[in-house]
């Protein structure tokens, strides 16, 4: 894909999501916004443009946002009540949920991609799998 192609297939899927939020398909909505970071975070990595790097960056985070919105408005009260295919899975990513054993070991072999308030992208260097940290509290830690 060229370093522009990403730009306007994730334009696409936003597009798709925005107008599937306007006709109320909530779980369209969501994938279609999965489907556009997705395209974002791969392809930015590959952008040699940095001011449109940190623009992309920027965007992402504004969609993961709205994803995490749309999720827990509309689609996380049907997980336990089987009204919905989405049960048993986590809100961005469509995969069973997973609880790090061990925080800071999980996160060494990880590089951050993008900041923004309390949210991480995270990239693993090992398997290149990007994921969203959302941080509950941050605090600052004073050095000797």
């Amino acid at each position: 894909m060229a370093k522009r192609d990403y730009l306007v297939e994730a334009a696409k899927q936003i597009r798709m999501a925005l107008d599937s939020e306007v006709n109320e398909d909530y779980e369209a909505a969501f994938s279609y916004y999965k489907n556009g970071v997705d395209l974002l975070l791969n392809g930015v990595q590959l952008d040699p443009n940095k001011d449109r790097r940190e623009a992309v960056k920027r965007k992402t985070t504004q969609y993961l946002k709205r994803a995490e919105e749309i999720f827990i408005t509309h689609l996380q009260d049907n997980l336990g009540k089987g009204g919905s295919h989405l049960g048993g899975y986590s809100s961005l990513r469509f995969r069973p949920i997973r609880h790090l054993s061990s925080p800071v070991e999980d996160l060494e072999m990880c590089k951050v991609v993008g900041v923004s308030d309390k949210v991480l992208i995270v990239q693993s260097m090992v398997n290149k799998e990007t994921f969203v940290v959302k941080v509950r509290n941050l605090y600052r830690i004073k050095s000797r």
